[in-house]
């Protein structure tokens, strides 16, 4: 069986300005709740986050305190390398906070545009860069450098169509947000759901038998490519190009790392028969098998890497954390078997966001 875990981000972007180069305006003072039923009033950006745990430093489980990037971008309209009447948000830099009012704070604030005349669609990712690209007039992405120890999330929402008083609205605009509001289908607000993009790792090692003598060094991947880069949206072909990640750059290697300090030496580690945590976690582009050189010492000796192979039926898959464990049956012989340990789906709590 699968298992996938998934960041929840549940967005009610309440957004309107009265135009486009102006929605960052700020909402006049007084009741925070006019603009509900006041066509006159720009409408806030709220934003709400679930409440999760840290599984380790390599996967995101706690996004509280990490940036993203969001774009908010026309389903119909050609987009650009700015904010634009196509492009409400362009990679906005938004800090996912602890505070109980205040899940996912934007500075400045933004406004969805007063005219309606645009319907817009909604993207997320992390690690926030200031680097996206606008690549070939039909796409942004973003390239990650050394990945390895990185967690790489994506989110993307569309509207439903919601009928009020027998009238149809689609969006996401400043109309049917109000509309969704006032007739209390929040259900059908932006909700942005992060799912991972990457396989996960977790390694242990044990020994078949008894032997004091033996003891694992390191593990290090070969032929992988470096970098890895997340195509955020398409224009042209969104249902095969958005939401996928490729390897790029020339193939090397990798090395484990410990979760705790970076370490590449895992020596000091006790093991024995019953497997022990490395307390070690890869972060990788999915692939059907991964090839790999493990390092032991045998009497205090370094002895020549033993190549393995990292497989499993139908491959290494994005978004499922691998419990991999090195068995050690002799100092020349090593066998990786693998399992799966879930990211544990977690349902938070809603908390409204707002001045």
């Amino acid at each position: 069986m699968k298992f996938r875990y998934m960041v929840v981000f549940a967005a009610l972007a309440f957004l309107a300005s009265c135009s486009n180069q102006e929605n960052t305006q700020p909402a006049p003072s007084g009741d925070e709740e006019a603009w509900v039923y006041d066509e006159s009033l720009p409408v806030p950006v709220m934003f709400t986050t679930p409440q999760i745990t840290v599984q380790s430093k390599a996967a995101v489980n706690d996004m509280v305190g990490l940036e993203v990037g969001v774009f908010g971008l026309d389903r119909t309209g050609h987009w650009g390398e700015a904010t634009s009447e196509n492009v409400l948000m362009y990679n906005t830099q938004a800090t996912v906070s602890s505070r109980q009012d205040r899940g996912l704070t934007f500075s400045p604030r933004v406004y969805y545009p007063m005219t309606n005349d645009v319907n817009f669609n909604f993207y997320g990712y992390y690690p926030y860069s200031a680097d996206v690209t606008y690549e070939s007039s039909r796409r942004y992405e973003v390239t990650y450098e050394n990945i390895g120890t990185i967690d790489i999330l994506w989110a993307k929402e569309t509207a439903n169509q919601i009928t009020v008083n027998g009238s149809n609205y689609d969006g996401f605009n400043a109309r049917y947000v109000r509309n969704a509001t006032s007739s209390g289908q929040t259900g059908e607000l932006p909700s942005l759901v992060f799912n991972h993009m990457l396989t996960g790792m977790k390694f242990s090692v044990r020994l078949a038998e008894p032997a004091v003598n033996i003891r694992f060094k390191g593990l290090t991947l070969t032929n992988i490519q470096p970098n890895a880069t997340l195509r955020i949206a398409d224009y042209m072909e969104p249902e095969t190009w958005e939401g996928v990640v490729v390897g790029e750059g020339t193939p090397g290697t990798i090395q484990l790392k410990k979760d705790s300090d970076g370490s590449t030496d895992f020596s000091s580690v006790g093991i024995g028969t019953i497997a022990a945590s490395l307390g070690a976690t890869l972060m990788l582009v999915p692939a059907e098998s991964y090839t790999a050189e493990i390092y032991l010492t045998v009497d205090g000796e370094d002895i020549a890497p033993v190549p393995v192979t990292l497989t499993r039926e139908g491959g290494f898959v994005k978004g499922e954390m691998y419990s991999m464990t090195i068995l050690i049956q002799n100092p020349e012989q090593v066998v990786i078997t693998s399992s799966l340990t879930p990211w544990t789906e977690v349902e938070g709590e809603e908390i409204v966001i707002g001045e």
